[in-house]
């Protein structure tokens, strides 16, 4: 607690200091100061430096990359739900039809029978 109070004395000696520092700046180096600060201020509202300009078709190519983006992961998304609810009913038909699991089970033996015949 006692440092805190040192530290704020110190704190405000130099606030004293530097205020009256500024109270004791000459007309001359006041101008100066007013005319750097302008000069600053036009050079920022310009905006003729080339950091800080960025080329617009910069931005279009961004948004448009985005927009891509947009689309190509939207119909991922879309064109991979379509395909799973046909599955499912491929399966529930299968699994409804009670009498023919004994021809799912030999489904090889099956399809190799038609190829044998063809040969023949």
């Amino acid at each position: 607690m006692n440092g805190d109070k040192s530290k704020q004395k110190q704190l405000d000696g130099l606030k004293e200091a530097l205020d009256a520092s500024c109270e004791r700046i000459d007309a001359n180096t006041l101008a100066r100061m007013k005319t750097g600060r302008v000069r600053a201020l036009e050079l920022a509202e310009s905006h003729n430096s080339l950091f800080f300009r960025r080329p617009r078709w910069l931005t279009a190519g961004g948004l448009a990359t985005a927009a891509l983006l947009v689309v190509m992961v939207t119909g991922w998304f879309v064109a991979s739900r379509q395909n799973r609810p046909a599955q499912q009913l491929d399966d529930l038909e299968i699994m409804a039809a009670q009498e023919q699991l004994d021809l799912y089970a030999d489904l090889d033996f099956y399809r190799w029978l038609p190829a044998d015949e063809i040969d023949r």
